[in-house]
């Protein structure tokens, strides 16, 4: 004979306490997969505008240096002679 305790399966013979696993779960618990899965459609619906938004700012940023480059003739002129009469 072993010195081991017999474990038996909560359907052999044993009585659970409490409640069953489907109505012990929290508010948190069950709400979980509802508000995972809105915040990943929000995500997708949402992340083009960022997407937009963030390259519309990062050409609005890079627009002065751009400006500074293409219109480099147009900003500076050669010094002209003073004429007086």
């Amino acid at each position: 004979m072993s010195a081991e305790p017999t474990l038996l399966a909560p359907d052999e013979g044993q009585e659970t306490q409490g409640a069953p696993p489907s109505a012990g779960r929290s508010g948190w618990a069950s709400l979980r997969p509802l508000v995972l899965r809105l915040h990943f459609y929000a995500g997708v619906l949402i992340a083009p505008f960022i997407l937009v938004a963030a390259t519309t700012g990062l050409l609005y940023a890079c627009s002065y240096q751009a400006e500074k480059i293409v219109y480099a003739n147009e900003l500076r002129v050669p010094v002209g002679e003073n004429k007086t009469e």
